[in-house]
């Protein structure tokens, strides 16, 4: 079986000359199988260098970044119109001084919401958690990432509610 969501947490059972044996706990039904240790990202790297990565590589770095709260490494790969909620300015400044108001209570979320994986409904924007992907309903906390046409992965959006 071919786990179709990236970023997805893998459980290491036991590792070879053939690679690793891995489980997808979070998969539905829980697959298991062999990938080559290469494929697997552990180590986050800063936000700016993983934004020229692969999409997981950028994903762990953002989320070791918003666990740390570490809004400099962030802002170098927040959209310049980052979107954060649905009235008023929209960039990273504003971003930030909203999430230090709520004491980063909603910043604190992004670990877990990138902790199910990253699922695409368009092939151009990955985002997290898979309900908002398969709901057009969803009104929880979401966030979204997308590939710069120069070829760097940047952090569009983090937001909860429907528009209007």
């Amino acid at each position: 079986m071919i786990i179709e969501r990236a970023f997805v947490p893998l459980d290491v059972l036991s590792g070879d000359t053939l690679g690793l044996l891995v489980r997808c706990q979070s998969c539905t039904p829980p697959v298991a199988g062999r990938i080559a240790e290469t494929a697997i990202v552990h180590t986050a790297i800063p936000p700016e260098v993983a934004a020229l990565g692969s999409l997981g590589e950028f994903a762990l770095a953002v989320s070791a970044a918003a666990e740390e709260r570490d809004l400099d490494a962030l802002r170098w790969v927040m959209a310049p119109d980052f979107f954060f909620s649905f009235i008023g300015t929209q960039n990273p400044d504003a971003a930030f001084e909203v999430w230090r108001s709520e004491d980063f209570t909603t910043l604190d979320q992004v670990p877990a919401l990138l902790a199910e994986g990253l699922d695409t409904a368009d092939g151009k924007i990955w985002a997290a958690p898979l309900d908002y992907v398969e709901s057009f309903s969803y009104r929880g906390l979401r966030l979204g990432f997308w590939k710069r046409p120069d070829g760097r992965w940047e952090w569009l959006f983090l937001v909860r509610g429907l528009a209007g």
